[in-house]
């Protein structure tokens, strides 16, 4: 899965009048100076791990999160309804996480009870049987500041097989040819 972020839109009421707008990067880093003040913590991205009976690969995608040399964001892990081990492994984090439980409804609804409890300004997706770099929130958080007209950002997805051999999801679907020289891509609107 492709690691994503994705504002979560401000609503703003005038008069009788609902307008609800993707503020820039810029925008929420002032507004979460004026209105969370350095002794509150509010994240700036929440995390969000949805599993289910992935007891031998969730510990993995946690630790990688938790090893961010980036510290401003929440993990939120949403267990599926696991039969297996899934849920000793989630309780030994203690609060370095929040846990949801939930009766199986399809990694969706998981996705979805994450970002109804989410608490940061950005959403990013992580699988529970994948693994982030130790620079990845870094890297995208970059990526936000250069671009703040930008409505989500994606990244590259690379599997390592147990024999050691590499693909790049960007080359085997053609986007690494088609967009070559470029490191990232921006769109002002949604496509």
């Amino acid at each position: 899965f492709l690691g994503c972020f994705i504002p979560v839109p401000i609503t703003f009421v005038y008069g009788v009048r609902t307008v609800a707008c993707l503020p820039s990067v810029g925008q929420l880093l002032k507004w979460s100076a004026l209105l969370f003040p350095r002794d509150q913590t509010m994240p700036l991205i929440s995390v969000i791990i949805p599993t289910y009976n992935r007891e031998k690969f969730v510990g993995k995608a946690i630790d990688s999160v938790l090893r961010q040399g980036f510290a401003g964001f929440e993990v939120i892990i949403i267990d599926d309804g696991s039969t297996d081990g899934t849920r000793k492994i989630l309780e030994a984090y203690g609060t370095k996480i929040s846990c949801m439980f939930q009766e199986n409804s399809g990694v969706s609804s998981a996705r979805n009870a994450g970002i109804r409890v989410a608490q940061g300004m950005w959403v990013a997706f992580l699988d529970s049987d994948d693994e982030w770099t130790k620079d990845y929130l870094a890297c995208q958080l970059a990526q936000i500041k250069a671009y703040p007209e930008a409505v989500a950002h994606i990244a590259n997805a690379v599997t390592v097989l147990p024999s050691g051999e590499r693909s790049s999801l960007f080359v085997e679907t053609g986007l690494a040819d088609r967009f070559k020289e470029k490191s990232c891509l921006a769109f002002e609107r949604p496509l």
